[in-house]
């Protein structure tokens, strides 16, 4: 397989710019954008149209190719995080123990910080046991995206 450069683009959502970096079709990346010089992605894109569907509601699903740079520790984690149903929430120590370490909850909330792939691993869907927890990107916006799920639910 040859080596295939990385380029960005930018999403614009109903909760703000995203910057999603791909390899070829693969997302290494979806974080929040901070700079309007990242061009927006071509409109026919296959990532676009798949953000488009989650946004718009027609689909609850990514159906992205997605290659998250991380820890085995923090890419156990996203993958139970991806398990969790769109539009419910699960503690960071449930996600300790479905990845079979019960005292990891701190750990837990490490990786969800780390998430380099918003959404699509949706740690907005991990809470504290009393409490809404923390996001990387803002509470504020965490609050917006668990009630446009929960309003939302197929």
């Amino acid at each position: 397989m040859g080596w295939t450069s990385t380029e960005t683009f930018r999403y614009d959502s109903p909760f703000g710019e995203f910057a999603v970096s791909l390899s070829g079709e693969t997302v290494s990346s979806l974080l929040l954008c901070h700079s309007d010089r990242i061009p927006l992605f071509p409109l026919d894109h296959p990532v676009k149209i798949a953000l488009d569907w989650w946004f718009h509601r027609t689909s609850t699903d990514f159906l992205l190719i997605i290659d998250p740079k991380g820890t085995p520790f923090q890419k156990r984690v996203w993958a139970a995080l991806r398990e969790i149903p769109f539009g419910e929430t699960r503690s960071y120590g449930e996600i300790a123990r479905m990845i079979g370490s019960p005292a990891a909850a701190r750990a837990v909330g490490g990786a969800c910080r780390a998430n380099p792939i918003l959404l699509v691993t949706p740690c907005h869907r991990v809470t504290a046991a009393h409490g809404i927890g923390g996001f990387s990107v803002g509470v504020a916006l965490k609050e917006k995206l668990l009630a446009f799920e929960q309003n939302h639910e197929s």
